[in-house]
């Protein structure tokens, strides 16, 4: 049978159809994984075709984990009871039964699973998750809290997590001590709530949320688009290259307080930064993902972007805190958005665009030298990745202005300025 593989979040939607094979024969109970998604299945089917088997058996629709699709033999009763057969061809996929038990507890501690977490057991307090809990599957529909004292506080989460009714989970921190914050495997952070990382008096290093592989290469962790992570953090992909998280709700700066991220993949969906209070901040590598928002988007020093979009004031190179250096591939796209590229008295910024490629959308490169005694200033600059001419194209509604230096690093090789 097909089953379909996918790199990232599955979206399911539309009508789900079935071409079952003459003379197909099955046993009921016999189970058959037709999607996988690195990321996570979201969604529903608004319809099915071809459920219905021969004599008194069909297919329903399962999903065993976060990650699979699959269709199981069950009797007709129960196929129609849920929508599967017989039913309007536009009939809504039917929710199945809640089976997640309600519990209140004062503190989560060891594996929690299948679980929703609706409220302390002690009137006026505030679940807390010990250290080295291990949650999985679970829903959380209260706040809930770390508190980390004498040492570090980790938490590891698996198989999915749901943040119902706004619930916020507050990661702490200590003079000497932080959260460190651990999704292990393919999964998803669905529903809506807000993950915040509390950074305290005298802190030195930020709290960690890091993705870690489970079973293979290519895992991804995603938060959905109701999900907000802020604070004084730094969130990463960890373990196998190929791994990567996905972030389709927003990432917000506190005051005080910075937020890096690295490995973003979003396969062309947006991520929203909110950096009007404090500073969201992109180092490592990102790919196919779109940054709209409010506020400073900053960028650290050797950072790799790949097919990625601005769509709010990005600045490379504005103190200490940000880099100064940026390396593009594939192509950049301004939407409505300017790129602030800063050099002072301490560096000279530098962004390299590796190989042919173009600068597309409509917005401002904006080169700024706060220090014109002894800066050398920033440069834009095309590195040629073959023995041919490449070409660095910055498309007609691009704007380059202030001061630098723009060219190629080989005379094979130029740069075309469409616009202003």
């Amino acid at each position: 049978h097909g089953n379909a593989t996918v790199q990232g979040t599955f979206a399911a939607n539309g009508t789900l159809a079935l071409d079952v094979a003459e003379g197909f024969t099955a046993t009921t109970g016999d189970t058959f994984v037709i999607a996988t998604a690195s990321g996570a299945i979201t969604g529903t089917f608004d319809a099915f075709e071809g459920f219905d088997l021969a004599g008194n058996q069909a297919f329903e629709l399962i999903r065993p984990d976060q990650n699979t699709l699959a269709v199981r033999v069950t009797d007709d009763a129960t196929a129609e009871a849920r929508g599967f057969i017989n039913g309007d061809p536009f009939t809504p996929q039917p929710a199945l039964p809640d089976s997640t038990e309600d519990i209140q507890a004062d503190l989560l501690e060891g594996l929690v699973q299948g679980v929703r977490v609706t409220g302390p057991a002690t009137a006026g307090q505030t679940p807390e998750i010990a250290t080295q809990a291990r949650i999985a599957e679970t829903v959380f529909a209260t706040d809930l809290s770390t508190t980390p004292t004498t040492g570090d506080v980790f938490v590891t989460f698996e198989q999915g997590l749901t943040l119902e009714g706004g619930s916020t989970v507050s990661f702490g921190a200590s003079t000497t001590a932080e959260s460190r914050v651990t999704f292990q495997g393919a999964q998803m952070v669905d529903g809506t709530g807000t993950l915040l990382f509390e950074r305290a008096e005298g802190q030195t290093n930020a709290s960690t949320l890091l993705t870690a592989p489970r079973l293979a290469a290519g895992e991804r962790v995603t938060f959905a688009e109701g999900i907000e992570i802020a604070g004084h953090v730094d969130i990463a992909a960890q373990g196998n290259p190929l791994d990567s998280i996905s972030v389709l709700g927003t990432l917000r700066g506190v005051a005080g307080s910075t937020l890096t991220v690295n490995g973003l993949d979003n396969d062309g969906a947006a991520v929203t930064i909110d950096g009007t209070e404090g500073r969201v901040l992109l180092t490592g590598d990102h790919t196919e993902t779109v940054f709209e928002g409010t506020g400073t988007l900053g960028i650290a020093s050797g950072t790799e972007i790949r097919d990625v979009t601005f769509g709010l004031t990005t600045r490379l190179g504005d103190d200490d805190s940000f880099g100064d250096r940026l390396d593009v591939d594939g192509g950049l796209v301004l939407d409505q958005a300017t790129l602030e590229i800063v050099s002072d008295e301490n560096e000279s910024s530098l962004v390299d665009f590796n190989g042919a490629q173009s600068v597309g959308g409509t917005g401002t490169i904006h080169l700024i030298d706060t220090d014109e005694a002894s800066s050398t200033g920033s440069t834009l600059r095309l590195l040629g990745q073959t023995d041919l001419d490449e070409v660095l194209t910055f498309e007609a509604g691009i704007t380059l202005r202030g001061e630098g230096q723009i060219g190629a690093n080989s005379s094979n090789d130029n740069v075309r300025i469409l616009g202003t």
